[in-house]
């Protein structure tokens, strides 16, 4: 029974403290090059954001690997990325 206990408790870890596994590694370079993901933080608005911010936590297992990997949403930008220029549309 003490191994039931202990992956609920790795489970329950946040993922800053555990390291990715080469699965989750690869997973996330999916991620990285999907067109939509890739999309969605270099513009930061439109449709290819919103879709990604709605769907990524319930659907795409590339998403959530992005998200244990990389410690932040498929969605947001890079750190250190110069925001998107604002268009007169």
């Amino acid at each position: 029974m003490k191994w039931r206990h202990s992956a609920i408790a790795m489970r329950e870890m946040p993922h800053c403290l555990t390291k990715p596994s080469w699965v989750d590694r690869a997973m996330a370079r999916v991620c990285v090059g999907c067109l939509v993901c890739r999309r969605a933080r270099q513009r930061q608005r439109g449709m290819a954001f919103r879709l990604v911010q709605r769907l990524e936590a319930k659907l795409c297992p590339f998403c959530l690997a992005y998200d244990r990997v990389y410690g932040r949403k498929a969605h947001e930008a890079a750190p250190g990325a110069e925001p998107p220029p604002e268009s007169s549309e």
